[in-house]
């Protein structure tokens, strides 16, 4: 029987927090990249270390087959595929609206068809590119599903996922990029592969040895800040595959267990962490139009980096309701397709 009603854990607040640090993150980057340049050269390259790696980590987190392939890809379907041609239409509809018409009176913005479907055999989506992360992630959920089904134990599930990576980042190397992103989930599969298996090791449940979090993160970025390189899973720009996985490992676990310190709400971070898929999939909206509010508040007609992510947020803040209220199918926060009733001891941060 199909339902919508969901008997699911309270929410874990420092994992809400986590994915708020990381869509922050992501909205400084295309608010512009400069922000960590002006504090310090290393810090980007530094921060790429778990700025994506940990959106597959908490996904892989709350990985679960919820008893057949049918209710997993549902689920999966409506989760990351909904929200991906959603938003990709919105994006095109008010781009070509804005070139058709705005365009004379305001900022000029070009209009390509190729737009619509270049995404189908690039590895880019030219409107709206954050949307590539729900389609690699869909991919890295169906991949680990299939791991998980003909691995006899843990050894056997490691070995294939490595083996997959492996065949992701040679193919990297050698110039090939599958499309879709598929290329940038094979190399992702161990990252998710981590969350799932820090999950079964029960690390989410409290610890005595939670105190020494603070200071693994501290040691961990000491060690990986002044030899980090750019790991950029999209465009498959990558490091030696060493440290491909051991640098994000490190940061990913040391950061998980430093902020189990912290289950505290921490204002507009835990929240934005909450809905972080909506902000994913709209921010770019008030970025790519940016000139819209700074031609009305700022008198020179442009606003730093800075500026532009205040305004991002502030307006994320104020639209993140409204998405909550009237378009919850499509933005994750309600199934689109019917599913079965989740096992009670499902977690409401798995959303994704």
């Amino acid at each position: 029987m199909a339902t919508n009603n969901t008997q699911a854990k309270p929410r874990i607040t420092y994992i809400d927090t986590m994915k708020g640090i990381v869509i922050i993150l992501v909205v400084i980057t295309h608010a512009g990249a400069e922000i960590f340049d002006n504090i310090h050269p290393q810090l980007n390259d530094f921060l790429r270390q778990f700025r994506m790696p940990m959106y597959y980590f908490l996904s892989g987190l709350f990985f679960k087959t919820y008893g057949s392939f049918v209710e997993f890809l549902k689920r999966k379907v409506n989760n990351l595929i909904v929200p991906f041609f959603f938003f990709l239409l919105v994006a095109i509809i008010i781009r070509w609206s804005y070139a058709s018409i705005v365009t004379a009176f305001v900022e000029p913005m070009a209009f390509d068809h190729t737009m619509i479907y270049s995404w189908l055999y690039k590895n880019s989506v030219a409107i709206n590119g954050p949307l590539w992360f729900l389609l690699s992630l869909f991919w890295t959920n169906l991949m680990y599903y299939g791991v998980k089904m003909v691995s006899r134990n843990l050894w056997q599930e490691w070995a294939l996922i490595m083996g997959l990576a492996g065949v992701g980042y040679l193919l990297s190397r050698l110039g090939y990029w599958p499309i879709l992103w598929t290329g940038s989930s094979l190399i992702s599969m161990p990252y998710f592969a981590l969350g799932a298996l820090s999950n079964r090791l029960h690390l989410l449940k409290p610890s005595r040895n939670d105190k020494w979090g603070f200071l693994a993160f501290a040691l961990v970025s000491v060690a990986i800040y002044p030899i980090a390189e750019r790991i950029d899973l999209r465009e498959l720009i990558l490091p030696a595959f060493w440290k491909l996985y051991l640098f994000p490992f490190a940061s990913v676990l040391s950061l998980l267990w430093m902020l189990k310190n912290l289950n505290f709400k921490i204002p507009v971070i835990t929240y934005l962490g909450r809905y972080s898929i909506i902000v994913l999939v709209t921010h770019m909206f008030i970025s790519d139009y940016r000139f819209i509010y700074e031609r009305a508040l700022s008198p020179h007609g442009t606003f730093s980096p800075e500026g532009v992510l205040v305004c991002i947020i502030l307006i994320e803040l104020c639209i993140i309701p409204l998405f909550v209220r009237f378009l919850p199918h499509v933005t994750a926060q309600k199934p689109l397709i019917p599913i079965n009733t989740p096992a009670p001891q499902a977690q409401a941060n798995a959303n994704a």
